[in-house]
């Protein structure tokens, strides 16, 4: 048994977090210690977060600078978004259906294939933002910026 314990901690100490990897890889500068289980120590400023299928359904993050975050299949029902900063985040795949995105700052974004069903997107700035494969099916987006 020690044996075995042993050599997970050497296999753990040697293999870098998805984060690391990811960064060493493309060449980024996700912050990788602000991360699903860490977010909240770091809220309100939270740019460059690395959230990869984050649980953050139904999260209070209004006024929240999520600038370059790395937010792809992250679980976003019901959030509070309002007058959040999320220029250029990842949000691939994300589920932000019914959430609150009212005054959003999405400039630059990557949002293919996100599900903004019911989302309230009023006021929102969406210049240069891919929306390729989008679902808005029911979105408000009353006054929203979507010049390219």
């Amino acid at each position: 048994m020690r044996y075995f314990i042993s050599i997970l901690i050497f296999i753990t100490l040697i293999y870098p977090s998805d984060c690391i990897s990811y960064n060493t890889s493309n060449g980024t500068s996700y912050n990788c210690d602000c991360t699903e289980e860490s977010w909240e120590s770091y809220y309100s400023y939270m740019a460059g977060c690395w959230l990869p299928n984050a649980n953050l359904e139904s999260a209070d993050l209004k006024w929240v600078n999520l600038e370059g975050a790395y937010l792809v299949g992250a679980d976003l029902r019901y959030a509070q978004l309002v007058t959040a900063n999320l220029t250029n985040a990842n949000l691939v795949n994300a589920n932000m259906v019914n959430a609150n995105l009212n005054w959003v700052n999405l400039e630059n974004a990557n949002l293919k294939g996100t599900d903004l069903r019911y989302a309230n997107l009023e006021n929102a700035n969406l210049v240069m933002a891919n929306l390729e494969g989008a679902n808005l099916v029911n979105a408000k987006m009353k006054n929203s910026n979507l010049l390219n």
